[in-house]
């Protein structure tokens, strides 16, 4: 049988899915045949509070500040990270790495917690996931995704044209934007409310019937991506509920409250799941996210033991027991905290490099993953020496490298969005960055 003829239109017409909802098929590759190679996408993350340079960076002294330590053995491309708590859970992403140390933004009124405007501006009002995706964003359904978890202050982050953007904070909201909203008929709900069935089951009957025209490695990877979609409609709410009036409860209804503290962790896993199948589904190249406030004076991080309760609220510094408060002793908790982020982003990586995009590539190729702390340390609060690192760049950045440095954060941004396609104009990129 010649499977050519069958276009992925004519496939999501028959299975009732929206055209940004499944990957490619093999189908239609003539553009890789053709030389096209995986798009190049970028995702910036901002988290707060700083760091313990001695559970950071590979060649720091004891001490929260960094000062060199002696005798180390470490160089640009012999180091781990195996050691070092707060950033130990990326050792197994290491090769895919650039670690940063001695970048800044200069000065900033307020220090660490007034960054957030600036850490990602690239000037003419604009951030730099705006600059990216001109170019490399511009044919999506989505020119960029701008989310947050939890963000509750007044900072800024992301801007465009001047004008500060909305984030997305809510998961649900997010799903039904992507993959409900034109992308299923809501009529079908209502035929498989008795019995309790996912959407994604609907349609996965009808891609059965249908994929007995297709290539094995087309069933495969329509499977893969179907699998991945019904995994976060899981995660979000109880496994194959629906409601009366015919919508999943991932869609109109909240199982959980994405507002209160006790869940950012939920909410936080849920926004990284939607972000890897939207790149997968080629939604969107471009991607910002925000975890939590420019202080988190409120994140208390319950899920991760008795120890991390609430308590009560004093000193000006929001919960005594709150991400802020901890950061600012410089304590163990601290320390654990941050690990906890570190390990949110090695899991985005991971299920990056195991997610295929729709040219067959997995969506890590090519993805630069840009991850950016408002401030050195949480009792410093100095912008000088960011805690920065990069991930990914297969073809673009020159990874597994530990880069010690005096520069210009703006210097990293221009050789990103160079690299990326996007050069900023009248700016100097650091150089090396570049493969």
């Amino acid at each position: 049988m010649n499977h050519s003829r069958f276009s992925r239109r004519a496939f999501c017409g028959a299975t009732g899915i929206g055209l940004g909802l499944l990957p490619l098929l093999s189908t239609d590759r003539t553009a890789q045949a053709a030389g096209v190679t995986s798009p190049k996408r970028l995702i910036t993350i901002c988290w707060p509070n700083g760091v313990r340079a001695d559970q950071w960076w590979p060649d720091a002294a004891p001490g929260p500040d960094y000062t060199l330590a002696n005798g180390t053995g470490v160089t640009t491309t012999n180091f781990s990270f195996a050691n070092l708590k707060m950033i130990a859970p990326l050792e197994p992403h290491r090769s895919d790495i650039l670690l940063f140390q001695g970048l800044t933004i200069g000065n900033i009124q307020g220090a660490g917690h007034e960054s957030l405007p600036v850490l990602f501006d690239v000037g003419g009002g604009n951030s730099l996931d705006w600059q990216v995706a001109q170019k490399i964003g511009a044919d999506n359904p989505f020119k960029t995704l701008n989310l947050a978890v939890q963000k509750r202050d007044s900072r800024g982050h992301i801007f465009h044209n001047g004008q500060g953007v909305t984030l997305e904070q809510d998961p649900f909201k997010l799903f039904d934007t992507l993959f409900a909203s034109g992308g299923l008929d809501p009529g079908l709900f209502a035929k498989q409310g008795a019995a309790k069935k996912s959407v994604l089951d609907y349609v996965g009957k009808q891609l059965e019937a249908f994929g007995k025209q297709l290539g094995t490695d087309d069933r495969q990877r329509v499977a893969f991506h179907l699998d991945s979609v019904r995994a976060v409609e899981k995660r979000l709410t109880a496994p194959g509920a629906i409601t009366p009036g015919g919508r999943p409860t991932s869609l109109p209804a909240m199982p959980f409250d994405v507002k209160n503290t006790t869940n950012f962790e939920k909410v936080t896993r849920a926004q990284m799941d939607l972000i890897v199948l939207a790149l997968a589904g080629d939604l969107t190249r471009v991607v910002t996210l925000l975890l939590g406030d420019g202080d988190a004076s409120n994140l208390v991080m319950s899920w991760l033991g008795s120890q991390f309760a609430p308590a009560s609220t004093s000193g000006g510094l929001g919960n005594d027991n709150s991400h802020h408060s901890n950061a600012h002793s410089e304590n163990d908790k601290h320390v654990s905290m941050q690990q906890w982020f570190a390990e949110q982003f090695a899991y985005l990586i991971a299920q990056m490099k195991a997610t295929p995009d729709v040219h067959g590539s997995k969506i890590f190729d090519g993805s630069v993953v840009y991850v950016v702390n408002n401030m050195n340390t949480g009792g410093g609060h100095g912008t000088n020496n960011l805690p920065v690192f990069i991930a990914g760049g297969a073809g673009v950045l020159a990874t597994g490298r530990y880069l010690r440095m005096n520069a210009s954060l703006k210097s990293v941004h221009a050789a990103v969005a160079g690299a990326l396609g996007a050069p900023l104009a009248g700016a100097t990129e650091y150089a090396g960055l570049r493969i």
